[in-house]
């Protein structure tokens, strides 16, 4: 035969210690791309769900129109107006447990005042010396003092219990003499509480003189928080007597809510009723 045999055939040769150049495409490769192959991203799109929109106030109250056309569509109005004055109590007893969570727990007791004068000659110091008018005026002295009693009326003798001064329990002292025995110079005397106040456990007053005076005491108490006292008729319209600012405030806003007192477009503006004006 003249033909090479298969074994020395062009395609049988192999070189040794070298691979042949195989193409694969049936699989992917194990290497990793160089920069000419970015790696794919996937990216997953998730679904968002949006929160549903609160309904505002105006949504819920049934047209003029249709209340004419469905009588019975006024028991609902009756219902929202119900609910207004329910979420008002509510807000309000929510501010008053948060103030009482702040605070620590309490004993109620009883401060009992008293109120005392009297009134002195000055004597010399020796019995033979001889007084002039000067040394001889009589002079008044006023006390006001005060003691913590507990359930019972008693007065408290745990040595260990902290034992709180009499003027810790008030934001000012106010006395007012005659202005006419005394001037208008002398005839008050005032104490107001400041960060530098050192307490006392009383107050005293001294003044010249052998006749009654007149006399107003006002007292102040430290309320922790502040409390304010409402006119009476403001009083009766937002059912609050003493209360602290932001439950006279609250209940000031939920009453202008409540009576749609607030304009609708200037909303800085409050329309004030009869009974505000009043």
């Amino acid at each position: 035969m003249s033909g090479p045999g298969p074994y020395h055939s062009e395609q049988s040769r192999r070189t040794p210690g070298r691979r042949p150049n195989v193409k694969s495409s049936s699989g992917p490769s194990n290497q990793p791309p160089g920069p000419s192959m970015p790696m794919p991203h996937h990216s997953v799109h998730r679904p968002t769900h949006k929160p549903k929109p609160k309904k505002k106030a105006s949504d819920l109250v049934i047209s003029q129109q249709l209340r004419e056309l469905v009588p019975e569509s006024q028991a609902y109005m009756d219902l929202l107006s119900f609910e207004r004055k329910l979420d008002a109590t509510i807000m309000r007893k929510r501010l008053d447990i948060q103030e009482v969570l702040k605070k620590p727990m309490k004993t109620k007791r009883k401060l009992r005042i008293f109120i005392t004068n009297t009134s002195y000659t000055n004597q010399s110091k020796s019995p033979g010396d001889q007084l002039n008018s000067e040394e001889c005026q009589t002079t008044w002295e006023l006390k006001i003092e005060g003691r913590l009693l507990d359930e019972n009326g008693q007065v408290r003798s745990d040595p260990r219990a902290p034992k709180k001064k009499f003027s810790s329990f008030f934001k000012s002292l106010i006395i007012e003499l005659d202005k006419e025995m005394y001037g208008p110079d002398s005839n008050f005397v005032e104490w107001h509480r400041n960060p530098q106040t050192q307490e006392t456990d009383g107050f005293q007053v001294k003044r010249p003189g052998d006749k009654p005076v007149k006399c107003t005491i006002n007292l102040q108490l430290d309320y922790q928080p502040q409390n304010f006292k409402l006119d009476p008729r403001l009083g009766r319209l937002l059912g609050i007597h003493t209360a602290t600012r932001p439950v006279i405030v609250t209940a000031l806003w939920q009453y202008i809510k409540t009576n749609k007192l607030q304009d609708p477009i200037h909303r800085d503006t409050i329309k004030c009723d009869e009974y505000l004006q009043s």
